[in-house]
């Protein structure tokens, strides 16, 4: 299905059926043109060069549409969002395996400064 847009400041275009009733549209210069639009008036727009060809026909190559561009960037974002929570998960597990080991090692540092306990039956020194 062609598309086609006005290229005059002003169209004036029939929609409808060309032996029923029609509705007299007015397209401003960029709009396009309403489907509906008998096939003999395209042609008579076009020789008068008040229309141009926007889009071709269905055999033509699909053109790459607003929405396929945001879903693109919509895929791109969830995969960062992904690998940021994956590096995330990571950097969590390495912390938690730090505070791991720190905790060991002020555990060691606490039992070398804490003294042992003596012996019963011993003498404190000083006290008498």
């Amino acid at each position: 299905m062609a598309i086609y847009k006005a290229k005059a400041r002003v169209v004036k275009v029939s929609v409808g059926s060309p032996d029923g009733n029609r509705v007299a549209r007015i397209v401003h210069a960029g709009s396009i043109i309403p489907q509906g639009v008998h096939e003999d008036q395209i042609k008579h727009l076009l020789a008068r060069k008040l229309i141009e060809l926007v889009d071709g026909t269905e055999d033509s190559e699909p053109r790459e549409t607003a929405a396929d561009h945001l879903k693109e960037q919509l895929e791109k974002a969830v995969k960062q969002a992904n690998e940021a929570e994956a590096k995330a998960t990571a950097a969590e597990a390495k912390a938690a395996e730090a505070d791991a080991k720190a905790a060991a090692a002020e555990s060691e540092l606490a039992q070398l400064k804490t003294p042992p306990p003596k012996a019963p039956g011993t003498k404190t020194s000083g006290a008498k």
